[in-house]
């Protein structure tokens, strides 16, 4: 007999569709309640198996886009042909109208009182839809009509996109204050984002504000109506904030969305929405807390001590105290930092949940990491107040939730970033911070053994891969680019508009926005390579596994101080001194910096130095980030003079640290420089090339493995090349450099100075290691030349020849723009006016002494020419730029004649050889290298109005035909 199935759909009339701001259609909401009549009733004979699958068949979803039902309810003819034979059902139409009348009253059971304690109650889903979620509110208005908000949007589940990359990585976030305004009598609820960067605390000033900013008035939710007993009910259905994104604007479209959970806690509800997104669904959980209702006392930043800061207006007029200008009391702007309320915690205590995304073999690590920071509340007498709470605790709590606002968590997150990030959601009002979370990139033990591998290579265990926990392969970004950057978190960090792409397994180029493109790229997993070249045996696993752990806690004591509200200073690094850095007695007191919220690189040992002599990573906080723990932590006294004083004596001790911002990072002062070391950071790269060459020179007898492919050697040896470009780059910024200094004026108006120039010595020797690095094969940065058969480099289905005499040019090249710069020459002539004298710029102008004389065309000769045409080529686009001061105008002027005079006389010299000689060979390379120089300078000088004639050399000029003539046969000659 056959299996016969019958449907029934019902459908309604009227159906209200909310649409996203940019028009997709969404799910149905506001009088949703009938959505039942969308749903359909399958009554079949068949076995159940049968039914389920007809059903999945048949089903409709209430967020598909554009299907709705559309089936007569009246009509009871099934296809007979359909089914093999003709039947017709009579339909049982009082027990569908029973069904249907069950499934509304059901709907009406959020009027009836709730038992719930939670501030907002939260009914996912009814008998008919299960993508709604109604909210009950009630107890949110129970003592105002007027409730402060905090919305945060985080990124539940990554996203992957096969040959795109990841649209978005779990933990990103976002957050948004909102203001909800009950009004019963419209039977609404407004919904406002107020202004925060203008305020006031001036009475006469309010009317002017609240006029001149608005309220910033964003929607209105309507009031699900109750019957008159229970008409005080304030329930709403939630599908018009889903829709919207919460006013968070994460994403900037989708298509559909269906809601994956909903929850409600006592000060804080979840709402997980997966949105149908392009190119790939992004699931998003919305945590909504209610904002304290009676609000932290703020603390006013210090530029001494370097806080996260919530900045505004206060407009009005204000009196003046004693280290403020009458002018700058009105309308003044204010700043107060980031900080916990701690009295408000449980125990006082800063509770971290190190999520179960964390490799179990790290977890203990990121503890250590975690609690580091008690050492800093000591003198508070607050030794526990942080603590990090494993998953194998007992106290584990069994609600835990990442989303939650309840639980501030680290968590693991898969990403093609070399990155961590620690992320506040802070009070808008006072600084307070509500909830933390810190997302650790998967990328860290990758880049670590990476740099192991080429800068202290020789101790190899094979088996090393499986600390990364992970089996997939990614490409990561050039290391030079990237550096170990640690994002920074905020209250508005932004979610990424676009897929980053990854390398895919045939070895397409990554792309990173912040990253140079280059022909290949490291691969994760790819190789195995040796280790820590000084050390006579390998290193064990556990060993291995110890100093990636090390590692690892050393960043998250640096995010877990960004969750306590500070903000980097990457001048922490220059209070310890080298020897101390090379005495793991020392450093296990002060560390590797003054400041753990510096970036800074591994600590090495010296080559034939036992690796465990010294801390490769910082072992503990610094002394300036306990100092400012205490401005930020001590708690307030009764009378707030004494409170004065206390922060006023912290700051008496900040005299001792230098401190400065991001935004100073890599600007005019280079002691602010990350990835640096000591407190001179120019010996530290001198030491760094030393250690690249002396790896340079090793590197092919001890990188590639037994049976590994000669491309790996290929491909560490360009890497050696980008970290000695990254020390020229960095090297650069001490020519010119001036040290700033954000200290106060004291009671003797001298007694200390906002700037100072580098140290002249520490300026030359700087410029001495860039022209060493521009001369990269005489300073040992190329390979040994019995290296050279094996430098090659490709992917797993291609192979090439490095070209060692272009990336060579490259990296002059590169070099020469920024030192020879009307940035840079500004900078050298700003800061020669504190020198009171003016001869560095003629240092870099003349800085090379041209060896016109060579008498071989050899493969050291070429590197020289490339240098020099390099120099001449800088200095003439330097001449040519418009926007060149006066003085320094007449330093270029001064230095090209005198080169081109050298030029000139090198080139009558051999013309005159050439002539005595007789012979009729082609010009020799030098010949016509020193032809193209006085090309080059002569092209500027007559763009200028020089003299253009050669009376001095009295030789004729080569026509650009025979130049071109002369250059192609000796480039053939040459090679």
């Amino acid at each position: 007999m056959p299996h016969i199935f019958i449907t029934l759909f019902v459908s309604l009339p009227t159906i209200l569709v909310a649409r996203s701001p940019h028009g997709s259609c969404v799910a149905p909401v506001l009088l949703q309640k009938q959505q039942a009549l969308n749903d359909h009733i399958v009554l079949s004979s068949a076995s159940s198996k049968e039914q389920s699958f007809q059903q999945q068949q048949q089903e409709v979803s209430a967020t598909s886009v554009g299907i709705q039902p559309s089936v007569n309810v009246d009509s009871t003819e099934v296809d007979a042909e359909h089914f093999g034979a003709s039947k017709t059902i009579d339909k049982d139409e009082a027990e569908v109208k029973s069904l249907l009348k069950g499934g509304l009253e059901s709907e009406m059971n959020f009027c009836l009182p709730s038992p719930s304690q939670a501030f907002v109650d939260v009914v996912q889903g009814n008998a008919t839809n299960i993508d709604t979620v109604l909210l009950d509110m009630t107890n949110a208005f129970n003592n105002s009509e007027v409730l402060d908000i905090l919305v945060t949007a985080i990124t539940m589940d990554g996203a992957y996109v096969e040959g795109a990359g990841f649209w978005a990585s779990l933990g990103e976030n976002t957050a948004t204050h909102l203001v909800l305004q009950l009004d019963r009598v419209r039977s609404v609820i407004d919904i406002f984002q107020p202004p925060t960067s203008i305020r006031t605390s001036d009475l006469q000033s309010q009317e002017e504000v609240a006029l001149g900013v608005g309220d910033g008035w964003l929607d209105v939710l309507a009031l699900l109506p109750c019957p008159p007993k229970m008409d005080q009910k304030v329930v709403i259905d939630a599908s018009q904030l889903v829709s919207r994104m919460f006013y968070t604007n994460v994403l900037d479209s989708f298509a559909s969305y269906r809601i994956v959970a909903a929850e409600a806690y006592p000060q804080n509800f979840d709402v997980t929405v997966e949105y149908l997104s392009v190119p790939a669904p992004v699931i998003l959980g919305f945590s909504v807390v209610m904002l304290p209702s009676r609000p932290m006392k703020p603390r006013v930043a210090d530029d001494r001590l370097l806080y996260f800061t919530t900045d505004f207006m206060d407009v009005g007029y204000h009196q003046a105290d004693s280290h403020t200008l009458p002018s700058e009391a009105v309308d003044r702007q204010m700043s107060v930092i980031w900080r916990w309320d701690l009295a408000k915690l449980p125990n006082r205590t800063i509770r971290m949940h190190v999520d179960p995304t964390v490799p179990l073999r790290w977890q203990m690590w990121v503890k250590e990491g975690i609690e580091a920071w008690n050492e800093a509340f000591v003198p508070m007498r607050q030794p526990a107040t942080v603590r990090a709470v494993l998953p194998s605790d007992d106290d584990w709590p069994q609600d835990y939730n990442l989303a939650d606002a309840r639980f501030n968590a680290i968590y693991w997150s898969l990403s093609d970033e070399i990155s961590s990030e620690g992320d506040a959601q802070v009070d808008p009002r006072t600084g307070e911070i509500l909830k933390a979370d810190i997302r650790m990139g998967s990328g860290w033990v990758w880049a670590w053994l990476s740099e192991l591998d080429l800068l202290a290579a020789n101790a190899t265990h094979e088996d090393r891969l499986a600390l990364l926990g992970q089996g997939v392969k990614m490409a990561r970004p050039p290391r030079y680019s990237t550096r170990h950057r640690r994002k920074l978190g905020s209250w508005q960090s932004q979610h990424p508009r676009k897929p980053t792409k990854i390398q895919s397994s045939k070895g397409t180029d990554g792309q990173v926005s912040s990253a140079a493109q280059t022909p290949e790229q490291g691969v994760h997993g790819a190789h195995a390579g040796p280790l820590l070249l000084s050390m006579s045996q390998p290193l064990t696993a556990s060993q291995l596994e110890v100093l990636m752990g090390e590692g690892l806690r050393s960043v998250v004591m640096h995010e877990m101080g960004h969750i306590l509200g500070l903000r980097h200073n990457f001048k922490g690094s220059t209070a310890i001194s080298q020897t101390c850095l090379q005495n793991r007695s020392c450093t296990g007191v002060h560390s590797l910096s003054a400041s753990i919220m510096d970036y800074v690189p591994m600590n090495l040992p010296e080559p034939g130095h036992d690796p465990n002599s010294v801390h490769i990573f910082p072992p503990t906080i610094g002394a300036y980030d306990k100092l400012a723990i205490r401005f930020g932590y001590t708690e307030p006294s009764e009378l707030p003079f004494e409170t004065f004083s206390k922060l006023d004596a912290i700051l008496e001790e900040a005299k001792a640290f230098d401190v400065c911002y991001d935004a100073d990072e890599s600007g005019e002062d280079p002691f602010c420089m990350a990835e640096d070391l000591s407190e001179d950071p120019v010996a530290f790269h001198e030491q760094r090339l030393k250690r690249i060459a002396h790896s340079q020179a090793e590197l092919h007898k001890r990188y590639v493995q037994a049976d590994g492919p000669w491309r790996n050697y290929g491909k560490s040896l360009r890497s050696l090349l980008r970290e000695a470009s990254f020390a020229g780059r960095s090297l650069v910024g001490w020519v010119g450099g001036i040290r700033n200094s954000y200290a106060h004026r004291g009671a003797v108006w001298n007694a200390s100075k906002a700037r100072q120039p580098v140290p002249l010595q520490m300026q030359r020797r700087a410029l001495e290691a860039l022209l060493k690095i521009m001369r990269p094969d005489a300073a040992g940065l190329l390979p040994p030349a019995e290296a050279l058969p094996f430098a090659v480099t490709g992917q797993e289905d291609s192979l090439r020849s490095l070209d060692l005499v272009r990336l060579s040019e490259k990296l002059i090249k590169e070099l020469l723009d920024l030192l020879l710069s009307s940035k840079r020459l500004l900078q050298v002539r700003k800061q020669e006016l504190l020198l009171k004298q003016n001869r560095l710029s003629d240092g870099i102008l003349g800085g090379f002494h041209l060896d016109l004389n060579h008498p071989q065309s050899s493969a050291a000769l070429t590197a020289e020419m490339s240098l020099q045409l390099e120099f001449v080529r800088g200095m003439t686009a330097l001449y040519r730029n418009e926007d060149l001061p006066a003085s320094l105008e007449a330093q270029l002027l001064l230095q090209l004649r005198q080169l081109r005079r050298d030029t000139g006389a090198a080139e009558l010299r051999l013309r005159q050889a050439l002539a005595t000689a007789n012979s009729k060979e082609w010009p020799t390379l030098l010949e016509v290298h020193v032809t193209v120089l006085n090309r080059e300078l002569a092209s500027a000088l007559c763009g200028k109005g020089e003299n253009c004639k050669d009376a001095k050399s009295g030789v004729p000029r080569m026509t650009s035909a025979a130049l071109v003539l002369v250059l192609g046969s000796a480039f053939r000659w040459l090679w």
